[in-house]
């Protein structure tokens, strides 16, 4: 590699200067430790081959033993530096090892980007004085997300994320270089006699400039095909395609009932938030939302979800699983090719425990839109469960590169997914974050501590669980609860919460 062009390597939007050990992103230096560098440097050597976790520790750690946890943080670490462009390109290979997915040689001269553009389309200014128009603005827009990501030629991120920035309080450029886009969409609602007029405008990050802008009518008799359009639209100019060169993609599952399209809206916003009776609350608008469209696929599936979180996921009885399902097989029926259908009656199966058939579900969507992070943080929570705890943590880590101001369930997942490839510190680490202070979430935190031998700690956590929900039986709840596919990985658990019981019980 004497040529200086073969010397930077482009990673997503970083590029990796050899010649000067250094890699960088739009110019500035990104900041990683020695060993991480050496793990970047070893994989953009060998692109495209899975290497081994034997070849990368005689590689990064030549003369000192470590253990498995060492080369995990350091990937960790690498996906964070390369940022939402690049993590994804770094893969885990579950009990091989790791692979960075790039050509043989893929120089900065040669002027391809390795990944599609990133885009964001975030929440829009809302100028009506209805009440009604803001939450129905923002439905709007989670709709035109999972649109624009269904095409699969730009990467979206999550609504979730974008959220997070509202246009009262971040300047819509400045949201984009934060959440690393290339592009973002901006743009204002207002209503206008009898209908909420949509204004939105496409932008490139760098430059600020406008690529495309257009007003849309939410009229009640219209508006379901609005966000297929502004969806084509975004692709259609990112792409630097013809209007026409690109098909248009046909969201489905939707409704022509505005009426009922805005209860729906409100149960999603509920399904999104903590505290008692909101589920319900929720499953009450999806009711309503059915009453006055019985075609509502997406009502449907949703309804099935609302049923499995009144009465706690995978632990629900298992007459309320089969009605949940029913109903999310119903809008399964109505939209087949809707993504979000069969993510949620692949969820519901696995809580039936019917893991084979749920993968096939959630691999569907995965199909309809590779771009949904929610969808792929979910396949990660099922792969986990059929005992492949490595793939889980890779599918996780790219549904943050997608969504990296994602919800707290990720942290669930990936402790869950660490705690069953027996890496407990990160377990440990990732479960602290949960915000929600559960017996759940102390009993995890207890089981990993009592795998490590730090027996004081998993007594401290059992008795927070049992102050939380006094009389508790951790081991049976956990066995109902677990969606486990493989008895042995039952048990292995079911044996660390019962040490953390048993410690917690001899220090009372």
């Amino acid at each position: 590699m004497n040529d200086p062009a073969q010397q930077r390597i482009r990673i997503g939007d970083c590029t990796l200067d050899l010649h000067s050990a250094q890699l960088m992103r739009d110019g500035s230096p990104v900041h990683v430790r020695a060993k991480t560098f050496a793990l970047l440097h070893h994989l953009v050597r060998n692109p495209c081959r899975v290497i081994g976790k034997d070849e990368l520790f005689d590689v990064i750690w030549p003369d000192v033993t470590v253990t498995d946890d060492s080369l995990t943080q350091a990937v960790r670490e690498l996906r964070l530096a390369l940022g939402a462009a690049g993590a994804a390109a770094l893969r885990t290979v579950p009990r091989r090892g790791y692979v960075l997915d790039l050509p043989p040689a893929s120089p900065v001269a040669a002027g391809t980007a390795a990944r599609p553009p990133v885009v964001v389309i975030l929440p829009f200014a809302v100028t009506s004085p209805d009440p009604s128009d803001p939450p129905l603005a923002d439905g709007m827009v989670e709709e035109i997300t999972h649109a624009t990501a269904r095409y699969g030629q730009v990467r979206v991120i999550a609504r979730h994320s974008a959220f997070q920035f509202r246009p009262d309080t971040t300047a819509a450029a400045k949201a984009a270089t934060t959440l690393g886009a290339a592009y973002f969409v901006e743009g204002t609602a207002r209503r206008i006699g009898g209908a909420l007029h949509m204004s939105p405008a496409l932008c490139e990050t760098a430059t600020g400039r406008q690529i495309w802008g257009e007003t849309f009518r939410l009229s009640p008799d219209e508006f379901r095909e609005v966000p297929s359009i502004i969806a084509h639209r975004i692709v259609s100019r990112v792409s630097l395609e013809v209007e026409r060169g690109i098909r248009m993609v046909i969201t489905g599952g939707g409704s022509d009932n505005l009426d009922a399209y805005q209860h729906f809206v409100a149960a999603l916003s509920l399904m999104r938030q903590y505290g008692d009776g909101v589920n319900q609350r929720a499953r009450r608008h999806l009711d309503e939302a059915l009453q006055l469209d019985p075609a509502f696929a997406l009502a449907h599936s949703y309804r099935g979800m609302a049923e499995t979180l009144v009465h706690n996921y995978g632990a629900s009885p298992r007459a309320v699983l089969e009605t949940a399902l029913e109903h999310a097989q119903r809008g399964l029926q109505i939209a087949p090719e809707e993504a979000r259908c069969h993510w949620i009656v692949g969820q519901i199966r696995l809580y039936l425990r019917q893991h084979a058939t749920a993968e096939l579900h959630l691999r569907r969507a995965l199909d309809l839109n590779p771009f949904d992070p929610d969808i792929i943080a979910q396949m990660g929570y099922l792969a986990t469960m059929r005992g492949r705890p490595d793939e889980g943590v890779d599918w996780v880590q790219r549904a943050v590169a997608l969504n990296p101001l994602h919800p707290p369930w990720y942290h669930s997942v990936l402790g869950i997914a660490y705690m069953q490839a027996g890496h407990y510190r990160d377990a440990i680490a990732f479960l602290q974050l949960l915000p929600r202070n559960t017996a759940w979430r102390h009993a995890r935190i207890a089981s990993c501590h009592a795998a490590l031998g730090e027996v004081a700690t998993a007594a401290r956590h059992m008795a927070e669980a049992e102050a939380i929900n006094p009389g508790w039986d951790a081991v049976a709840e956990f066995r109902q609860g677990l969606e486990l596919e493989h008895a042995h990985d039952l048990e292995r658990v079911l044996q660390d919460i019962g040490r953390a019981v048993d410690v917690w019980r001899a220090t009372r």
